[in-house]
């Protein structure tokens, strides 16, 4: 049943109907029969979702980034000994942020003043302090917004009918390896920023990157493996029919090669040809026969007419010898 739709109806002229168009179709190997059998044996499967990314520019990410971690501001007002410390800095806009006026200092064991609380909000909370440091917090989360969205993108191979498993593990193979590097590049991207965000009044040196590779090309080839496996739902009956005759033929070819019957049904052509040939030579020879009885009759009848002609010249001698007696 695998291999006709009919098994009943199937018989040795079906089977001899379909030698040499079972020889004529390749072998098969054995990952075409399991794809083959696994067709033969596929449900209608919904239809994919195309991948859609609006592409990221790394090489003008990597020029902003850059630019940002150049930059510096300077604080509003003068704090002799956060100046030029950017870890002390970093340091006192923590303690800022969780202490409030009458705390005792969690470093120091001194009690927090509201003067000196009002003076370090002073220092970080300029105009210009804080625009920098909204422009650096955007920056960051476009491109973690950038790493979520890459990391969101999932190929499930068990989606896809047989035919297309492998061409889509091997394109899942390549779209993974070029996010990875793409995701460890956001990273890094991330992770300077953040470093920026504590450092606003200070440059900070980025070392230069190997730009990612991109995805688009990779993504086009699946997309397009996508539209082939939604056609194909439209199509399954009829791919099914085309498996199943794949494999009858190839079972074919194989009882055919190994039974030697092929090369019997070469001989029997040869003894034909041959036998051909003969009854021509017999024809000819049948021909010659006839030809040569007709010769023969020729023959024959001359013969016949000069035993007439010296029978008549027998009676005339014994009439004339008769007479003559009389003489």
């Amino acid at each position: 049943p695998k291999l006709v739709e009919n098994a009943r109806g199937y018989n040795k002229n079906s089977f001899e109907s379909e030698i040499d168009t079972a020889l004529k179709q390749p072998e098969l190997s054995d990952s075409d029969i399991v794809t083959l059998k696994s067709t033969i044996q596929s449900n209608q499967k919904l239809n994919i979702e195309k991948i859609s990314l609006n592409e990221i520019d790394f090489g003008k990410l990597d020029n902003e980034i850059r630019e940002l971690l150049k930059k510096t501001v300077q604080p509003t007002v003068k704090i002799s000994e956060l100046d030029g410390d950017s870890n002390k800095q970093q340091f006192a806009k923590f303690g800022k942020d969780c202490h409030k006026a009458g705390d005792v200092c969690a470093f120091c064991g001194e009690t927090v003043t509201s003067e000196r609380l009002q003076k370090l909000e002073r220092y970080f909370s300029g105009s210009e302090i804080e625009s920098f440091s909204n422009e650096i917090r955007n920056k960051t989360n476009e491109v973690k917004q950038h790493k979520e969205t890459l990391g969101k993108i999932q190929i499930d191979e068990s989606e896809f009918y047989p035919e297309f498993k492998q061409e889509v593990s091997d394109c899942k193979k390549n779209i993974e390896n070029i996010i990875l590097k793409q995701t460890k590049f956001l990273e890094s991207c991330i992770n300077n920023l953040e470093d920026k965000q504590k450092n606003l009044f200070s440059p900070i040196v980025y070392e230069t990157k190997e730009l990612p590779p991109e995805l688009k090309e990779y993504l086009r080839k699946y997309n397009d493996i996508v539209d082939e496996n939604n056609d194909y739902t439209e199509e399954l009956e009829e791919k099914k029919k085309e498996a199943r005759d794949k494999l009858r033929y190839n079972k074919i070819a194989d009882i055919v090669r190994k039974s030697n019957l092929r090369n019997i049904k070469d001989k029997i052509k040869e003894f034909e040809i041959q036998l051909a040939d003969k009854e021509e030579e017999i024809e000819v020879v049948k021909n010659e026969i006839e030809n040569l009885e007709k010769e023969k009759e020729k023959i024959q009848g001359k013969i016949d007419e000069l035993i007439t002609e010296t029978k008549n010249t027998e009676k005339l001698t014994k009439n004339i010898s008769e007479k003559l007696k009389i003489y």
